[in-house]
């Protein structure tokens, strides 16, 4: 079974996480602050993660992500929705660790905020041209 969501198709697994992705997002914007600290500790739980493992859709889920709608995304952002967990295609984990990367020179203009989402990538060329 297929879902449609502002033009991106999820399957059931994708849409499961999804769905618990919002709520929490929700939550964290809605509840009062000593609430919302409690559900920032918490994070999303790993069993939301193993749904997001198991759909076909993980390039329409990345793009649903509030950090990559934005197209400012942070690293812990990306981390407490559990991307690193669920991200299979390689190429998809790159391009998404390079917007990461990029984002993060862009913030302060400072080489060292991307610099290991550069070497992780093994693009130390792309680094050496940041610090000149």
């Amino acid at each position: 079974m297929c879902f449609c969501l502002g033009g991106e198709a999820l399957d059931e697994c994708g849409l499961r996480y999804l769905l618990a992705m919002r709520l929490h997002t929700c939550l964290l914007t809605s509840l009062p602050p000593l609430y919302r600290m409690q559900l920032l500790h918490q994070g999303l739980s790993t069993c939301h993660f193993a749904w997001a493992f198991h759909s076909e859709a993980e390039e329409e889920m990345l793009n649903m992500i509030p950090a990559m709608q934005r197209g400012d995304p942070q690293w812990s952002e990306l981390r407490a929705v559990g991307v690193g967990w669920w991200i299979r295609n390689i190429n998809t984990l790159r391009r998404m660790v390079e917007k990461v990367g990029k984002a993060a020179f862009q913030r302060n203009n400072d080489p060292l905020d991307a610099a290991l989402f550069y070497l992780a990538m093994k693009k130390k060329a792309v680094l050496w041209g940041l610090f000149r």
